[in-house]
């Protein structure tokens, strides 16, 4: 299939789904093909694998959608260097580690969505650019420290959720 040479690369459920990169990297003649990814859609189609630090070559990705499969592993540090990136959702995979602090280089990402990583660990880093986030769902973690007083600069937020992260502290900051 053709997934990667058009500006949106996506599955549609009767379709088995390739190597997550070769899905994202290469045309259907194997030649890399990344200058016009602008959105990858890959959600609910039990993808075995983990995110790949290569996707940091997709310069104008700005939609990244790869909830309720099983990726594993941790976030690659490098995702951060995707400035385009306005939407990101790996809800209800099995990620572990910790939320990149290099996360607050994407200025323009207004949907952030990790909720249902149960292993996902570490705190919530306050260079998260709560400023731009309209959206952020972190539910169901290992999750510890307290909520970052940074989040009170979600003026926009819509839909902020941090539930079931037994292991935060602390109170909820009055910025909120």
């Amino acid at each position: 299939s053709t997934h990667s040479s058009s500006e949106t690369a996506s599955h549609s459920p009767s379709q088995a789904p390739e190597p997550l990169e070769e899905v994202i990297l290469f045309d259907s003649q194997g030649a890399v093909n990344i200058s016009i990814t602008t959105k990858i859609e890959y959600n609910g189609l039990s993808l075995s694998a983990t995110l790949p630090s290569e996707m940091v070559l997709l310069t104008i990705l700005t939609y990244l959608d790869l909830s309720g499969n099983s990726i594993s592993g941790t976030i690659p540090t490098e995702y951060g260097q995707i400035i385009t990136l306005n939407h990101l959702n790996l809800g209800a995979n099995l990620i572990s580690g910790n939320i990149p602090s290099e996360f607050g280089e994407l200025t323009v990402l207004t949907y952030f969505n990790l909720e249902y990583n149960e292993f996902l660990e570490g705190t919530i880093p306050p260079e998260l650019p709560f400023s731009s986030l309209q959206y952020l769902r972190l539910v169901s973690h290992l999750l510890s420290g307290t909520i970052p007083s940074e989040i009170g600069k979600a003026v926009d937020a819509i839909n902020i959720v941090i539930a079931y992260n037994s292991n935060l502290s602390g109170t909820i900051p009055s910025e909120i």
